[in-house]
This record gives C-alpha cells, sequence and structure tokens, in this order.
C-alpha cells in the first residue's frame, strides 16, 4: 500500500511504502501536445512519431542516472526496475497519471541490510565503439559474456516456458531475447 505519493517536475513520481522509497519515472508527453494545439503552433509537429517520445525518454534515464549517482554517494542502495513497463495501466491508474505520461521505470531506493552482489555487465568492447559503430566478434562476445555471467550470477528461473520450452544453457542473452519478445 502506498503511504505517501509526490509526482516530482521532472516526470518523477515518488511512492512511499515501509521505511525504503520507491521512484517511479515517467515519459511526459502531454506537455508537447498541449504545446503543439496552441494557436501559435498550428501546424503538424513532423517528428511526432519519434521526437516527444525520445525527448521524454531521454530525460526520464537523465533523471534515473542522476538520482541513482546522488542515492548511491548518500550510502543507500538501488535498483532500477524496468519491468513496471510491463504493468504501465495498473501504475498509471495507481499514481492517478493523466493521458501521454507513462511509467519508465522504477527504482528502488533504501539502506542495504547487507553488500550487494555486483551485477555483471557487458564488456566496453560491446557497448563502446570507436571512431565507427561496429558488431564485429559481437556474437562471441556475447557468448563469453553469457558463459562469465552464469558462472557468477546463475539465472534462477526461465521466462516464458509455455512458449518456448526450457533451456540446458539459459544465459542473459537468452533471458533477455525473451523477455523483449
Amino acid at each position: 500500500m502506498i503511504s505517501g505519493l509526490a509526482i516530482c517536475p521532472y516526470g518523477l513520481a515518488m511512492a512511499c511504502a515501509g521505511t525504503h522509497k520507491t521512484v517511479i519515472l515517467t515519459k511526459k508527453l502531454q506537455r508537447f501536445r498541449s504545446l503543439w494545439d496552441t494557436e501559435d503552433c498550428r501546424r503538424a509537429f513532423a517528428n511526432d512519431h519519434l521526437d516527444a517520445f525520445f525527448n521524454a525518454s531521454v530525460d526520464a534515464a537523465i533523471a534515473l542516472s542522476s538520482f541513482v549517482i546522488v542515492a548511491e554517494a548518500e550510502g543507500l542502495g538501488v535498483c532500477p526496475i524496468s519491468a513496471v513497463r510491463n504493468h504501465a495501466a495498473t501504475l498509471a491508474r495507481l499514481l492517478r497519471l493523466p493521458s501521454y505520461v507513462f511509467p519508465v521505470a522504477g527504482l528502488a531506493v533504501g539502506y542495504p541490510a547487507e553488500a550487494p552482489q555486483r551485477s555483471h555487465r557487458l564488456p566496453l568492447s560491446v557497448t563502446l565503439h570507436y571512431d565507427a559503430y561496429s558488431e564485429d566478434g559481437l556474437d562471441g562476445k556475447i557468448d563469453e559474456y553469457d558463459r562469465r555471467r552464469s558462472a557468477a550470477q546463475p539465472h534462477t528461473f526461465q521466462r516464458y516456458l509455455k512458449q518456448f520450452g526450457p533451456s540446458d544453457s539459459y544465459g542473459w542473452s537468452e533471458d533477455k531475447a525473451k523477455n523483449s519478445s
């Protein structure tokens, strides 16, 4: 049960539950839509299909990143929660979000009871490109990452067993592919 709720100006909604906080970052698309409908701007917006979405999503990502940095600097533990998008309609009703305001991500914030295990990340050679974008050797790098991550942090469950069946070598890449299917 949410005991308090604050909608912050940069698309943050903070819900207070117990001793920890849950922050829900939202995309705020209705502001642009209302501006486009003013008398001064009565024309079709050329990038209506992507510009507002990217602008709001990037702003929410910047806010999330900033919040994580500040929280960790203060000794708080954080855990981003992308699964809030899987329940967008429910969260929109619960938070009383207006039309064209969508949940983007959640962030659990609190004092950790113990030192958390650091999650393995994709290597920079997969995510950082010099001079030009390149996917040379990408499959091998992801396979190696899957092996390294599975050895350190094996998946305890498999997604969508009904649709895809079980896998003997279920790893990060298969999990992400099934989660986004």
